[in-house]
């Protein structure tokens, strides 16, 4: 049984290893009793193929008693589910409302959020400045000491700069941007595409819209991302949405938020 659970997160940076993998579910599928990923193993000289718990294969069987799962049945049957149960025009629409919602929930606190790291930013600039200042006139020496504590606020400058460049990301999601017509053209084409076993359109998108599957006994669980969904579709062409399948999407780095 596959069963979906669409999480509240944030997207990631596909990790090319993913998006490079020849299998289905390559980079995606976790052990639900250890947490390892699971890889592809044969047998038969290549007459069977399964995936296996990676603690095991690298490590002990001991470990984890997680038994060999078939690869061509699991891969259908996520892609039976994600085509029949999960990305149908009403629950895609369900999911970018829920969305919505949070993001607004969110509007306030996160701009607050954006006046407090700006205060800090322009209080760090001005720590630089004064020392830049400081050094060029003499009154200070540029010892070890001094360049550790430059290093410091730059380092801090760097992650308070990424930080606002990561609320104002989740700011621009154009989730109100969205129509049905571009909706009904994913659907359309993902039930379509998931169908074909062969389809780098279907990998693609899985890619960017599921984060893992993770597999215990006869139970899967797939997690994504609805931020990755509204992305995905937002930048889809209706008319033609096989050409419009993402090359990454953008890294917040917290996925604390939807």
């Amino acid at each position: 049984q596959v069963t979906i659970k669409r999480e509240v997160h944030s997207p990631k940076m596909a990790n090319p290893k993913v998006i490079s993998s020849p299998l289905f579910l390559g980079g995606l599928i976790k052990c639900g009793q250890c947490g390892s990923g699971m890889t592809l193993m044969t047998g038969k000289s290549g007459q069977y193929r399964y995936y296996k718990c990676t603690s095991q294969k690298h490590k002990s069987k001991y470990l984890c008693d997680t038994p060999n799962i078939p690869m061509e049945k699991l891969d259908n049957d996520v892609r039976e589910r994600l085509a029949k149960r999960v990305f149908t025009p009403k629950r895609v629409r369900n999911m970018l409302t829920r969305l919505k919602k949070h993001v607004n929930a969110q509007d306030q606190g996160e701009k607050a959020r954006i006046a407090e790291l700006q205060s800090v930013l322009k209080k760090l600039d001005a720590a630089l400045e004064n020392l830049y200042e400081a050094i060029e006139e003499g009154a200070i020496e540029l010892d070890e000491t001094l360049r550790a504590r430059v290093q410091k606020l730059k380092a801090k400058r760097e992650e308070t700069l990424i930080q606002i460049s990561g609320i104002k990301r989740r700011q621009m999601l154009p989730i109100n941007t969205i129509t049905n017509p571009q909706v009904d053209a994913f659907c359309t084409a993902l039930q379509r595409r998931f169908k074909e076993p062969d389809s780098e359109f279907g990998k693609g998108y899985l890619r960017f819209l599921v984060d893992e599957v993770r597999v215990e006994g006869n139970h899967a669980t797939m997690r994504g991302s609805h931020r990755a969904l509204a992305e995905v579709i937002s930048i889809l062409d209706p008319e033609n949405p096989a050409a419009s399948v993402p090359t990454t999407i953008h890294d917040w780095r917290a996925r604390k938020d939807s």
